[in-house]
């Protein structure tokens, strides 16, 4: 619609602006580490609560306070490959054999795991001999969930948990979980992990996500003016409309204000007419009956005039 245009138009370069202070902050070191140990934010256990001793013991050295590392942040280039929409990569996730079949937590418990940085889904890879150990990490389009994401990778990466410390350890396995941000090459890589990636996500760099929402922005600029200019063009064929049939409705009321005096004007003349006629005739029975009245006088006063009457009447019937 019209008003999602507009507020596209304006939402977008706030995109862009959000991005442009990411990056300043990626650039001059990264994100801020939480104060919080790695048991405050993570405390691993299994979805039932029924763990064996094996992955207790193996989730209670995981849990144990992280050597003093040197933090280390991931530089990030604007011709870099991510996979998108954003997504993070958990490996070496606990897992505990039983009943045939490998068992970890569910991703519902590791969403809860990983609340602090506000993932939208969290997906465990099944194959069929159960759990594999690894999960993918859903955080969303927009620029506040890459954000979310590389807060992810640093929090792992400050503990030497990221990608370069899982591919230097995952010969050797143990406890220790790994998370870092999907990129290109990990939808390279052969395995569970490339089939979701490559079935459900996208690979862009961020220069690309800029220029697609600059194309964007710009289509939505010309489509907005473009709705404008019809809407005007409907607004003066309406007004034009609206003045037409308003001069007709006028001489319409002209016309009718016409007949309804000529009328009037025809009402007024017959009911004159009328009342003449019937004064007339009323006058003529007037005059008839005192030529009447005075014809009985004359006769009751002369019986002779009235005999004479009466025999001419009888003669007359006679005939």
């Amino acid at each position: 619609g019209l008003w999602t245009a507009i507020f596209f138009c304006w939402a977008a370069p706030i995109d862009r602006l959000c991005f442009s202070e990411f990056g300043r902050i990626r650039e001059e070191g990264g994100f801020r580490r939480s104060h919080r140990s790695a048991s405050d934010t993570l405390p691993w256990r299994h979805a039932d609560g029924a763990v064996t001793k094996r992955v207790k013991d193996e989730v209670a050295d995981s849990l144990d306070p992280p050597p003093a590392v040197e933090p280390r942040t991931v530089q990030m280039s604007r011709e870099e490959q991510f996979v998108w929409p954003w997504m993070g990569v958990l490996a070496n996730v606990p897992t505990e054999w039983r009943g045939g079949r490998q068992i970890g937590e569910s991703g519902n418990r590791l969403k809860e795991r990983l609340a602090a940085f506000c993932p939208h889904k969290v997906v465990p890879l099944w194959s069929h001999r159960g759990h594999t150990g690894n999960a993918i990490v859903e955080f969303g389009k927009d620029y506040a969930s890459l954000r979310n994401a590389f807060s992810f990778e640093n929090h792992f990466e400050a503990q030497g948990h990221g990608r370069r410390g899982w591919e230097a350890s995952r010969c050797r396995g143990g406890p220790k979980m790994f998370g870092w941000v999907a990129r290109a090459d990990d939808r390279r890589t052969p395995g569970l992990v490339v089939e979701y990636l490559q079935r459900n996500a996208d690979v862009k760099s961020v220069a690309e996500l800029e220029s697609e929402g600059t194309r964007k922005t710009d289509k939505l600029v010309a489509n907005l003016a473009s709705q404008i200019d019809v809407k005007a063009k409907h607004a003066q064929e309406l007004e034009s409309k609206y003045s037409v049939k308003t001069t007709s409705l006028e001489n319409v009321m002209e016309e009718r204000e016409l007949i309804f005096q000529r009328y009037s004007d025809e009402i007024h003349k017959m009911q004159q007419l009328a009342r003449r006629h019937s004064q007339m005739t009323l006058r003529r029975i007037r005059r008839s009956v005192r030529s009447w009245i005075a014809r009985c006088r004359i006769l009751s006063s002369n019986p002779r005039s009235l005999m004479s009457l009466l025999c001419v009447a009888n003669l007359t019937e006679g005939i």
